[in-house]
């Protein structure tokens, strides 16, 4: 028992071998899109257009054609995409519709 814990004790008081600099050598990193492309470009169109939605002259312009602006996130969105389409199918299963 006491060999063990000499052993082991020997073991801690040794360096560690990597202790190297990581990396040691270069990495590259590579991005599929450019800065502030993708979901960046996406959520500044979505904060435009819901700032535009909110004006006054827009709101009123859309209401003589019946419609009512929201201007909400993607993600509410995508949701109400998907309630809508759960909705839908429902009903087109029930009247049993099918697609041609």
């Amino acid at each position: 028992m006491r060999a063990i814990l000499c052993a082991f004790a020997l073991l801690l008081a040794c360096p560690a071998r990597a202790q190297d600099a990581y990396p040691s050598k270069p990495v590259r990193i590579i991005v599929p899109s450019a800065p502030g492309g993708g979901t960046d470009t996406v959520a500044r169109l979505q904060a435009e257009t819901a700032r535009a939605l909110q004006t006054p002259e827009m709101r009123e312009r859309l209401a003589t054609e019946g419609a009512d602006p929201v201007g909400s996130t993607p993600t509410e969105f995508a949701a109400l995409i998907r309630q809508e389409m759960e909705k839908w199918t429902e009903v087109a299963r029930a009247a049993n519709i099918k697609p041609e």
